[in-house]
């Protein structure tokens, strides 16, 4: 009989020793890359944004939308602004206001606190004077970085010009005059 190769143990299992060592590499590697791109989105937090609905010149009516943007439902909120000289709140819904000098602090009513995690609340308030400044939602500004929050746009510059030929300009006074075209 003709001698039949056996494998030696020895290389069986160091061919399963590198399988098992190249998985848990491609694990490992897989659940960093998972958590990686998983952390911006723990990492966001509930935001509330300012927006003015109608202007009359002499008053204005604002709406703040709360929006869970966060990990966890939210179980109350808490939004606050700082009003510039001569500005005053007179009505408001949906909420509760408080007010020590020029802050005021909004906060929700029984049935409105909860927000569910993708889910907003609005509230607002009608006043006049100069718009609230540095909003902040449960002492984090509105946005999630900067104050403003309530602030209006900056009016539109001046419109540009179509392109054309440069308006004609006049000498200064004493030159010669300039050659025909």
């Amino acid at each position: 009989m003709g001698n039949v190769p056996i494998p030696e143990p020895e290389a069986s299992t160091t061919m399963r020793r590198t399988r098992t060592i190249i998985l848990s590499t491609v694990a490992v590697v897989a659940a960093t890359a998972t958590a990686w791109f998983a952390l911006p989105a723990s990492a966001a937090a509930p935001t509330a944004s300012v927006k003015t609905v109608s202007d009359w010149g002499s008053g204005w009516q604002n709406e703040v939308t709360i929006s869970n943007t966060g990990a966890s439902a939210m179980t109350s909120w808490k939004v606050e602004f700082d009003l510039p000289a001569g500005t005053s709140i007179g009505s408001f819904w949906d909420s509760a206001m408080t007010g020590e000098g020029a802050h005021r602090t909004f906060s929700n009513r029984d049935w409105n606190g909860a927000v569910a995690v993708g889910a907003s609340v609005t509230f607002g308030f009608v006043g006049s004077g100069a718009k609230p400044v540095n909003c902040k939602l449960n002492g984090v500004a509105c946005g999630g970085s900067g104050g403003g929050g309530g602030a209006p746009p900056p009016p539109p510059g001046p419109r540009p010009r179509a392109p054309g030929p440069a308006p004609p300009t006049a000498p200064p006074p004493g030159a010669p005059p300039a050659p025909p075209p």
